[in-house]
């Protein structure tokens, strides 16, 4: 087996059993753009006409998940155009009725036996403005973060966080807190400047810090209980570049290091390897815009090898644990410069799921 990078090993944690937690830590770093999403009703790509009816004839009868661990059967599924026909089902549609997006979300918001809403055809950059190197852009609910990436970089602009996943919709990302890294950086509905929302009645009051307040910061993020995102105006800036490094070293070593690197970066992470002695750290920092620098990577060629110990050595963890712990090559680094949402954000082939928790900064490691 060859020796592994950080990111090779970290995404491949998941199958080789050596997670700190079931999400495993590192995916590949996008390349060339692709997109990897879960929703059981694809987005539409750039240029595509939208379905042309509000109900979705041709939709499976079975919804699931990113991952897989929630499914459901709904009675009906509606995919509206326009904010009308959203408004008309809204008001004659009866209860219960659940909003889905990418289906990203780990726990069971989504599943009903009633109607599913999809916001798929609700997508697209509807308006920006810059001044002074700030800016806003307005954008239909159901554009997956990915889309809103290259909507926004095509127009010179760019978010200032990412998840590390951007498959969801801006609607799914903001009712569940979807956030990236870094200490100056709040989750995604931190960049909210005004959202419309759909109410159970078909109204669509405009919210915002100063219009409806309470109702914004509810809706901010309400786990979709409170109606229908529509459109969501966000901060944006110019597009940026981004470094990132990587490397490994001692998991003493880096929880030592790890508030003077916190402190240091635009963004750090640190992610522990059980059994190796071992942690890998992250950073990005903004760079001038110029040449792209990148890495080739041979994720899945490593995931297979670690899901042939899986198999070889399932029945002997110690030994499969030892194998592991010396296919960790401590001197391995990696250094990529890109655009930034091609660094923030990573695409999973490997599906998993995660229970995320979050503790004072100063009672942490």
């Amino acid at each position: 087996m060859s020796r592994l990078s950080r990111r090779n090993l970290l995404h491949s944690a998941l199958a080789g059993g050596l997670s700190l937690g079931p999400a495993g830590l590192v995916g590949a770093q996008r390349t060339d753009g692709g997109s990897a999403t879960g929703a059981s009703i694809a987005p539409n790509s750039a240029g595509s006409p939208p379905p042309s009816a509000a109900t979705a004839p041709t939709a499976p009868s079975q919804w699931r998940n990113w991952s897989g661990i929630h499914t459901c059967r709904p009675a009906t599924w509606h995919v509206p155009g326009t904010v009308d026909e959203l408004a008309e089902l809204m008001r004659r549609t009866p209860g219960p009725i659940r909003c889905v997006g990418a289906g990203h979300s780990f726990t069971a918001l989504v599943p009903t036996p009633g109607t599913l809403l999809s916001l798929d055809r609700l997508s697209g950059l509807r308006s920006h403005s810059t001044k002074d190197g700030r800016g806003d852009a307005t954008l239909g609910a159901g554009t997956r973060l990915q889309v809103t990436s290259r909507l926004l970089d095509a127009q010179g602009l760019g978010l200032y966080n990412l998840p590390d996943i951007d498959a969801q919709t801006l609607a799914g990302a903001m009712a569940t807190a979807t956030h990236g890294t870094g200490v100056d950086f709040g989750a995604l509905h931190t960049d909210l400047l005004g959202l419309s929302l759909m109410t159970p009645r078909g109204q669509l009051p405009q919210c915002s810090p100063d219009k409806l307040p309470e109702v914004f910061a509810a809706a901010q993020v309400s786990l979709g209980a409170l109606g229908v995102l529509t459109e969501g105006t966000l901060r944006v800036r110019p597009r940026y570049h981004l470094q990132r490094r990587v490397w490994l070293a001692k998991t003493q070593d880096l929880l030592d290091q790890a508030p003077a690197l916190a402190a240091k970066h635009r963004q750090f992470e640190l992610y522990l390897l059980p059994f190796t002695g071992y942690g890998a750290a992250i950073t990005h920092d903004e760079v001038p815009v110029g040449q792209v620098q990148r890495s080739s990577a041979a994720d899945e060629d490593v995931l297979r090898d670690l899901r042939r110990l899986r198999d070889w050595l399932g029945r002997w963890p110690a030994l499969r644990r030892w194998v592991a712990q010396r296919a960790i090559d401590p001197n391995q680094t990696e250094a990529m410069t890109d655009v930034s949402w091609k660094l923030l954000s990573t695409q999973r082939p490997t599906r998993f799921n995660e229970t995320e928790g979050h503790v004072p900064r100063e009672r942490a490691a």
